[in-house]
C-alpha cells in the first residue's frame, strides 16, 4: 500500500499485478501445457459484491494491527495519537483531504489537478490501451 504520490500529496494507492483471466490445468494426467482463459471484466455489481466480501476481513486485521480509526466507534483518540506522533504525516492527510498543498513555497494553495478522461476500451482504437 502506498500512500502518498509523487508529489507527497496523499494518494493511496497499490501497486499490483492482476491477471485477467485464470490458468486451467488439463484434465487428467496429461503433460499438456495449461491453457488460460481470458475473462471479461467485473460489471459493476461484481466489483460491489467483491468489495463488500473482503471488506470485513481486511477491516479485522487493521483492527487487530491498531491501524483502523473508526469515528463512529468513538476511536478519536487514535487519530489524535497520530497528530502526536507523526505530526507531518498528519498535516498532509489534513492537506490532501482539503485539496491544497501542505509543503514548501505554496502550501495551503489549492492544488492544481490536471485530468484526462481516458475513454472505455470501446472507444478507443482496436489495439491501444490506456495507461
Amino acid at each position: 500500500m502506498r500512500r502518498f504520490g509523487s508529489a507527497l500529496d496523499l494518494n493511496p494507492h497499490l501497486h499490483l499485478l492482476a491477471l485477467d483471466g485464470v490458468f486451467v490445468a488439463p484434465p487428467g494426467d496429461s503433460d499438456d501445457p495449461l491453457r488460460f482463459l481470458k475473462l471479461g471484466a467485473p460489471d459493476v455489481a461484481e466489483a460491489r459484491s467483491i468489495g463488500w466480501t473482503t471488506y470485513p476481513k481486511r477491516a479485522a486485521l487493521l483492527r487487530e494491527q491498531g491501524r483502523w480509526v473508526d469515528a463512529d466507534a468513538g476511536d478519536g483518540d487514535a487519530a489524535d495519537a497520530l497528530a502526536l506522533d507523526e505530526p507531518l504525516l498528519h498535516g498532509s492527510y489534513g492537506a490532501a483531504l482539503q485539496g491544497v498543498s501542505a509543503l514548501g513555497p505554496n502550501r495551503i494553495r489549492r492544488v492544481l489537478r490536471l485530468v484526462e478522461r481516458v475513454p472505455p476500451q470501446s472507444e478507443r482504437p482496436p489495439g491501444t490501451r490506456a495507461a
